[in-house]
C-alpha cells in the first residue's frame, strides 16, 4: 500500500526529472511494485515498475535488497541518493531516481544518468520513535525474547538497556505504525515479518553504523575460529554466521563487548587499524539468551549485521539464516 508520504516522494522525484528536461509520468499506483512510471528521452520511451523508500542510506541497502522486488527492471525512488549509494546501485544495475533529480535509468534504447545534484532543502522525515535507537533496542529485545512483550516495563527497560520512561511512547509508536495490537490486556505483534525487515534496515543506518568501539589488525597466522572469548564477549556478523550456517568464510571478525577486552587485545597482539579485519562493537542488549552456542550474538542481530555489510555473499547468507532460524520463531507472535 502506498502512503501519502510515499506518493509525495514519487511526485517530487518525477517532477525533478521533468525539470531536467526528461519527460516522466506516473502511469499507475499500486502493484506490481509501488507504482509504474513512463520515461521518454529523445523519442525513446520505457516503463519501469517502481519501489519507493522514504529514505535510504548505504548501510541499509543490504536489507532492502534482501527483502524487496528490486531488480534490473525496477526503479528505486527515494528522498536522496548519495554518490556512494549511487555507485553501489549502478554496480548492481539497479535504476534509481531521487527528489533532487539524481537518476540512473536503463532500458532498450534509453539511458538516463543525472549525478551531482544536492539534497534539497526538504529534509528526510523524522523517524517514528519506535525506530530511533532506544526503540530499536526495545524491538530487538522483544523479537529475541517474545515473553518480554508482555513483561512489566522495568523488565523491558533492563532487557533493552534503555530508560524506563520512554517505553510507553515507543509502544504507542509501534501501535501507530501498525505493528502492535493489544487485546484483552495482551500485546501481540502484527506483521512481525515486516517489522523484522524494517528493524534490520533502520538498525543498519543507526546502531550498526555508530556501534564500533575499535578496529584492529592481528597477525595473519591468527585463526579467528581458534580465539577463546572471555566471558561476556560474543561473535557477531560474518564470524557468527560462519559458525551458525557454515555458509561463508569471514572477511571481518565482529565481536560484541561491553568494553574493549584489554586481555584479549594484549594476548593476540592486536594493533589499532581503521581498516583492520577485527572490530569490537558495543553490546547494547541486557537480556540473556539461551541459544545453541553461547559464544554467538542472538540470530536476529547476526542477520542484521550481514545485511548491513551489504555484500552479495553476506546477503545470501542472511537469507539462509532468516529461513533457518528467524522465520519460524516469528510464529510465536
Amino acid at each position: 500500500m502506498i502512503t501519502e508520504r510515499m506518493r509525495e516522494i514519487l511526485d517530487l522525484a518525477v517532477g525533478a526529472l521533468r525539470r531536467k528536461g526528461i519527460d516522466a509520468t506516473v502511469v499507475r499506483l499500486g502493484g506490481p511494485g509501488d507504482a509504474k512510471i513512463r520515461v521518454e528521452v529523445q523519442g525513446k520511451s520505457a516503463t519501469f515498475d517502481v519501489e519507493i523508500k522514504r529514505q535510504l542510506s548505504r548501510p541499509e541497502l543490504g536489507a532492502v535488497l534482501a527483502h524487496s522486488g528490486l531488480s534490473t527492471k525496477t526503479v528505486l525512488v527515494t528522498s536522496f541518493v548519495s554518490e556512494q549509494l549511487a555507485d553501489d546501485l549502478r554496480t548492481r544495475d539497479i535504476g534509481y531516481i531521487d527528489t533532487a533529480g539524481n537518476a540512473s535509468l536503463r532500458a532498450k534504447g534509453l539511458h538516463v544518468l543525472v549525478a551531482g545534484q544536492r539534497r534539497g532543502e526538504r529534509g528526510a522525515a523524522v523517524p517514528a520513535r519506535a525506530f530511533r535507537p532506544a526503540g530499536l533496542k526495545l524491538i530487538f529485545a522483544f523479537l529475541s525474547v517474545p515473553a518480554l512483550l508482555n513483561a512489566p516495563y522495568r523488565e523491558m527497560a533492563e532487557a533493552a538497556r534503555i530508560g524506563l520512561g520512554g517505553i510507553p511512547s515507543i509502544l504507542e509508536s509501534l501501535a501507530a505504525a501498525g505493528y502492535l495490537k493489544e487485546l484483552k490486556g495482551t500485546r501481540r505483534f502484527v506483521n512481525p515479518e515486516d517489522l523484522v525487515h524494517e528493524w534490520a534496515r533502520t538498525y543498519a543506518r543507526s546502531i550498526w553504523s555508530q556501534g564500533v568501539l575499535g578496529r584492529f589488525s592481528a597477525s595473519t597466522a591468527l585463526r579467528w575460529s581458534r580465539v577463546a572469548l572471555p566471558d561476556g564477549v560474543v561473535w557477531g556478523g560474518e564470524a557468527a554466521a560462519a559458525i551458525r550456517t557454515r555458509h561463508l568464510e569471514p572477511e571481518t571478525c565482529s565481536l560484541y563487548v561491553t568494553e574493549l577486552p584489554k586481555s584479549l587485545i594484549t594476548k593476540h597482539r592486536f594493533r589499532s587499524d581503521d581498516a583492520g579485519r577485527w572490530e569490537f562493537r558495543k553490546r547494547f542488549w541486557g537480556f540473556s539468551h539461551r541459544f545453541d552456542d553461547e559464544r554467538l550474538a542472538p540470530p536476529l542481530l547476526i542477520y542484521a549485521d550481514l545485511l548491513a555489510i551489504g555484500e552479495s555473499r553476506t546477503i545470501e547468507t542472511a537469507k539462509v539464516l532468516y529461513e533457518n532460524e528467524i522465520a519460524g520463531s516469528l510464529e510465536m507472535f
